[in-house]
């Protein structure tokens, strides 16, 4: 069976055509099913590069939820009562499990905090990529100790 994409389909759509047919180019048509060019896989990699998951300066955290205690409006009031706002999300679903687990991009480098909250409203803390000032702090006392410590 053939397959397409429209000209007014938005990208995670495109995507999805790709993905389904297992192919790295995809044609396009308009509206009376004329052929108007094609997409390849590096377009969609090319538009993914210019959202804000990937462009954007931030941490990571990967945070569970079982389902029925899913809340996005909580998750983002979690994240933004620590003063950092939410990039991009990602939620993604296992059909073997009732847990949701949501990949969240935060403006943040230092993401402790936000971990912390996390943990107090019983989300499990799965994932985080982040440059905790925490260690560096640490760090910074370290050296500055084996620097007293020679002299």
């Amino acid at each position: 069976e053939g397959f397409f994409v429209r000209e007014s389909m938005i990208w995670l759509d495109v995507l999805e055509v790709f993905a389904r047919n297992n192919s790295n180019i995809v044609p396009i048509l308009n509206e009376a099913n004329n052929y108007i060019g094609y997409y390849e896989i590096t377009d969609v990699i090319k538009f993914l590069n210019e959202t804000p998951f990937l462009k954007e300066t931030g941490g990571i955290i990967v945070v569970e939820k079982p389902t029925a205690d899913y809340s996005m409006s909580q998750i983002t009031q979690i994240v933004e009562s620590n003063n950092a706002r939410i990039l991009s999300s990602y939620i993604l679903t296992n059909s073997s499990s009732s847990k949701l687990e949501i990949t969240l991009k935060i403006n943040k480098l230092d993401l402790s905090s936000i971990i912390r909250t996390f943990e107090r409203y019983d989300y499990v803390v799965k994932e985080s990529f982040q440059k905790s000032m925490d260690n560096d702090d640490l760090q910074a006392r370290f050296d500055s100790l084996m620097h007293y410590l020679k002299f």
